[in-house]
């Protein structure tokens, strides 16, 4: 038996649970976010609250650019801001489980595990030992990735 509510064409959820804390002003956050590539690849990634999210999207771009001549022809990027740290000592930051239960990594393994069930890696394919390569995959388009991805950061 599933551990989830629902199952909607293979999208596992259940009903939104926020986190009982909200996420505080300047507590470390971030993004996840899909790219997909004139090649007919997709990438799904996170960036954190270090630099800008339009400049991790445009510097993946330069990369996969300069590495495999491929061009940016779509992109998304959460509205959701999860969090980058299990744990924020000395506030109200914390859940029953001392754990915050959003958590930008959780979401992306979740995604990416997901997606390699029934499409291909790029890093089993064509690896050039680039950055990003385990999270860019082949038979999965840009829509159903952008649909799980967003389902994921506001479901978690």
């Amino acid at each position: 038996m599933s551990d989830y509510k629902y199952d909607i064409n293979g999208l596992r959820f259940n009903e939104p649970q926020f986190s009982e804390a909200p996420l505080l002003p300047g507590a470390p956050s971030g993004i996840l976010y899909v790219i997909e590539f004139s090649s007919g690849w997709v990438k799904v990634g996170q960036t954190a609250s270090s630099r800008s999210d339009t400049e991790r999207l445009d510097s993946v771009g330069r990369e996969f650019r300069a590495s495999r001549g491929w061009d940016v022809t779509n992109r998304w990027i959460s509205d959701v801001r999860l969090s980058t740290t299990d744990k924020f000592s000395g506030t109200e930051y914390f859940d029953r489980k001392d754990r915050r239960s959003c958590s930008l990594d959780v979401a992306e393994k979740r995604v990416k595990d997901h997606v390699a069930k029934f499409a291909v890696r790029l890093s089993e394919v064509n690896p050039l030992g680039c950055k990003g390569e385990t999270e860019t995959f082949l038979g999965v388009s840009f829509g159903y990735l952008v649909a799980y991805t967003d389902v994921t950061a506001r479901c978690m």
